[in-house]
């Protein structure tokens, strides 16, 4: 039996619908990433409820929310292994190293616990809380996302604004504030830290307690008055407030239950005595006396059946007709404990029930004593990585220029959109120098891939939309640019990113995906140089390019429904 898929998962408890998994795929399509990730970055899935699906589907520990690493631990796993396996020693816990991941290796698993000489646990968490903890511990180089800086995207927002339109009647959602250039520079510091920029979820909503004797307000509301908006009611408290014209002259207050008076507590069980008789029941007939007859006569017929008569109390007829209720059988009284012969002795406990209590004592003092070791927590134990062989070198990729046609031809084929990037860099490189892939997500376009001197750290690059720009003028008008780029600190820092290399002119264009910009193309010729100014051919393969991802995105689709 196949494993459910996350998102089966969370359709099937209630956090997910399939328009909303739908919209998820297109997005991890377009920018990458597992589905978790676009699911909490377009605001789909709370994060509590997604770590929670993912332990039901990897049958693990979970975590979620701002992690707080033991830095005593990070040198526990060398850079290398951390970076390609993608975990993070987290903690220790009774003798054991918790290792935070994203997918669960056993093989590796075993591997790591043999050298750490620890068992290690796998704990899982989403895939952006892992690579924050592993861009602020490891320098490890990770794509950002517009989750990073807390943005809401707002594609998709549109549509499903208008759907709630169609079904709740015109409920307008607000559109997403914009980040201003300063704000969005300290929020790019801290996401290269690997700190996490997500504003923080709302204060949970306070719940009234009995124990607390009083409402988050103040102290507690009259008889008549009702719960605060969103909190419910203590015991006894109407739900909604009751005039005081409609309540009765007197209402009894609430009392405790009366108690029955001291002194008969301390009186004796008294004995028994009669009852007074009891009201008659439903009339009956009593059988008539016979006739006086000569002993000689034979006795007289049993009496007519009466109705029968209720189960309690009990009754009885005698032959006189009068009826006597049946007495109850009195309590018997307990029997006064006879005194102890004075030649009774109580015998001794044998020896070895004392040492079994001794025992009994002895085997609870250490259980407590090897339950404060645990809890102690002794440091974990250096370890030696000397003999492992760090990770061999990634093959270099194919950087030579692609001709137009031959673009064109590649991109027919291509399965995943990692290789649409490397075609369309490729292709850039027959016309730039220097060529950089940027996806645009939530008003921020951050760098994707690059080939050209000085693009080694092109995922490092983040640009803010909302701030005047060449990149957000492409965006807004969805046509491409050609000009020099202005001496402004948001330029600086691109520049910076990019090895310091300052074009005298750059070209922009857009790639479109369903009307909107998705990912923008940036090429220059490198230091004090002018862009190319034939434009033509990457306008077609610009075009080309959003056909591809669009026939990407229906593959996928089908993938998921069948």
């Amino acid at each position: 039996m196949a494993p459910l898929k996350i998102g089966e998962i969370l359709i099937s408890e209630g956090h997910l619908t399939q328009e909303g998994l739908e919209e998820a795929i297109d997005w991890q399509v377009l920018y990458g990433g597992r589905l978790g990730t676009n699911l909490l970055e377009l605001r789909l899935v709370e994060e509590e409820a997604l770590a929670h699906a993912l332990g039901r589907q990897l049958g693990a520990e979970v975590t979620w929310g701002e992690i707080a690493v033991d830095p005593a631990l990070i040198s526990a796993i060398p850079k290398h292994i951390a970076d390609r396996q993608e975990i993070v020693p987290w903690k220790l816990e009774k003798r054991r190293l918790k290792v935070l991941c994203c997918q669960i290796d056993v093989e590796q698993f075993d591997q790591l616990s043999s050298r750490i000489g620890r068992p290690c646990v796998p704990v899982v968490a989403p895939e952006y809380r892992i690579f924050q903890l592993l861009r602020a511990h490891f320098q490890a180089t990770r794509q950002m996302r517009a989750l990073d800086f807390g943005v809401v995207p707002e594609e998709g927002r549109e549509q499903r604004r208008k759907k709630k339109e169609k079904d709740k009647g015109h409920v307008v959602e607000e559109a997403p504030e914009l980040i201003d250039e300063s704000a969005f520079n300290d929020i790019y510091a801290q996401v290269v830290a690997g700190r996490s920029a997500a504003p923080a979820p709302p204060p949970a909503q306070p719940q009234w307690s009995p124990g607390a004797g009083t409402w988050p307000g103040g102290s507690l509301p009259q008889l008549n008055s009702a719960a605060p908006p969103g909190y419910p009611p203590p015991p006894g408290y109407p739900h909604a407030p009751v005039p005081q014209q409609q309540l009765p002259p007197q209402a009894p207050q609430q009392q405790a239950p009366p108690q029955a008076p001291q002194h008969r507590a301390a009186q004796p069980a008294p004995a028994w005595q009669p009852q007074p008789a009891r009201p008659p029941s439903p009339p009956m007939l009593a059988p008539q006396r016979p006739p006086a007859a000569p002993p000689q006569r034979p006795p007289a017929a049993p009496p007519s059946k009466a109705p029968p008569a209720p189960a309690k109390p009990q009754q009885a007829y005698s032959r006189t007709a009068v009826r006597v209720t049946q007495m109850p059988t009195p309590r018997a009284e307990p029997e006064p404990l006879e005194t102890l012969p004075d030649d009774a002795i109580l015998e001794e406990l044998p020896d070895d029930a004392i040492l079994e209590v001794a025992a009994a004592a002895s085997l609870e003092a250490e259980s407590a004593e090897a339950e404060a070791v645990i809890e102690a927590e002794p440091p974990l134990e250096p370890v030696a990585w000397d003999d492992v062989p760090p990770p061999p070198a990634r093959p270099a990729r194919d950087e030579t220029p692609l001709e137009f046609k031959a673009a064109l031809k590649a991109l027919e084929g291509v399965t995943d959109r990692d290789s649409i990037a490397h075609i369309v860099l490729r292709a850039s490189r027959n016309k730039a120098a220097r060529a950089l892939l940027l996806q645009v997500q939530g008003g921020v376009a951050i760098g994707w891939d690059g080939l050209g001197e000085g693009l080694e750290n092109a995922r490092t690059v983040a640009i803010p939309l909302s701030a005047d720009s060449a990149f957000s003028l492409v965006v807004k008008t969805r046509s491409h640019y050609l000009g020099p780029l202005q001496k402004t600190p948001l330029n600086i820092r691109f520049l910076a990113t990019l090895g310091k290399k300052v074009p005298l002119s750059s070209l922009l264009f857009p790639i479109l995906h369903k009307g909107r910009v998705s990912h923008m193309l940036y090429l220059d010729n490198g230091h004090k140089q002018l862009a190319p100014t034939d434009v033509g051919e990457m306008l077609i393969l610009s075009q080309r390019i959003s056909q591809t991802v669009e026939a990407l995105v229906e593959r996928k689709r089908k993938a998921a429904r069948g």
